[in-house]
């Protein structure tokens, strides 16, 4: 489980070290996306409106309530691909 807190400290780590996340959710057409703010974009990389990707639903709310596929780390020199949220965290800590 994500909570809010959880989610901002990636926010904060994407911000600092100019990272973007992309965060693939299985069998959906849209992506929860972090670099300097949290955003939506469809499958090819191009910004959606929130709304009409996740609704009403908070970051964080998508997280739990989404199974994820993958999540693609991009930094500056190299591309990670992970598979779980806990992979995250234990490149950011």
């Amino acid at each position: 489980m994500i909570s809010f807190d959880k989610l901002q400290s990636i926010l904060n780590w994407t911000r600092k070290n100019n990272v973007k996340i992309r965060i693939f959710l299985k069998n959906y057409p849209y992506v929860l996306a972090l670099d300097k703010v949290v955003h939506a974009e469809d499958l090819e990389g191009r910004n959606v409106s929130w709304i009409q990707a996740f609704g009403s639903k908070q970051p964080h709310q998508v997280l739990m309530s989404f199974p994820i596929g993958k999540i693609i780390v991009k930094m500056e020199r190299e591309t990670l691909e992970l598979s779980d949220i806990s992979s995250l965290f234990e490149i950011i800590h």
